[in-house]
């Protein structure tokens, strides 16, 4: 980057069946569940 440029950052929230999950290596047969509620896991960014 050069000085004076600016670097966004966007957080993203992966959703399965409704809730905010993470995928070991992407696959869908092993999620994590985070939160049963998206909307107030995306109020807290």
């Amino acid at each position: 980057m050069l000085e004076g440029e600016k670097l966004e950052i966007w957080p993203s929230i992966d959703l399965m069946k409704g809730k905010v999950v993470r995928l070991i290596k992407g696959d869908p047969l092993k999620p994590i569940i985070y939160s049963d509620d998206p909307l107030q896991t995306a109020l807290k960014w």
